[in-house]
């Protein structure tokens, strides 16, 4: 059976406001976050920053966004050219820059 991680949220929170999200270790946190970003797209529902689809306007809603992770945002499952793709993506580096860019960080 799939697992659900995160099932019927709904979150109202104002614009300026600084949001924490707390809560017990495999409690859905970060998979909200990473569908809140647009890092993972969601398996039935959607996701809305500002009215806004989330899967549909990855780029237009990180420009809305401020995400403090936290700790250091890299992921001991993911290799260094992984992490490096991961916050690309999340800066929002275009695509066609991606390979070259993360060659250079690498070397």
């Amino acid at each position: 059976e799939p697992l659900t991680a995160v099932n019927k949220l709904t979150l109202t929170i104002e614009t300026a406001q600084v949001f924490g999200l707390l809560g017990p270790n495999g409690s859905g946190k970060t998979t909200t976050v990473n569908l809140m970003c647009g890092l993972l797209k969601p398996t039935s529902g959607r996701a809305l920053i500002h009215g806004v689809e989330v899967a549909a306007n990855t780029a237009k809603v990180r420009a809305m966004l401020g995400v403090v992770p936290q700790e250091t945002a890299l992921y001991n499952d993911l290799t260094a050219r992984e992490n490096l793709l991961f916050h690309a993506r999340l800066y929002n580096v275009p695509a066609r820059e991606h390979k070259a860019r993360i060659a250079q960080v690498l070397a």
